[in-house]
């Protein structure tokens, strides 16, 4: 927990700011669910999410979603509904 730096705002909220190390730790973990992917296609879009939020660029990171990650998912809702 040392990777993460916390402050104390005017009302007295508790905000805290992860480091990329730390922000990729999470991932790492997250990867761990990737056999459960197809069964839960949610964890896809998660997968996502975390990846752009480390990489701070919002263009490019929804330009790898799509080309890697919305096939699969369109995939597994497409098999869902049949």
């Amino acid at each position: 927990m040392s990777s993460l730096s916390l402050r104390i705002v005017r009302n007295q909220k508790l905000f805290f700011r992860a480091s990329a190390s730390y922000l990729d730790r999470v991932i790492e973990r997250c990867a761990r669910m990737r056999p459960y992917f197809r069964k839960h296609p949610a964890l896809i879009v998660l997968d996502g999410l975390l990846n752009a939020v480390v990489e701070k660029d919002p263009d490019v990171s929804l330009r790898k979603f799509v080309r890697y990650n919305a096939p699969i998912v369109l995939r597994c809702f497409m098999r869902k509904r049949k």
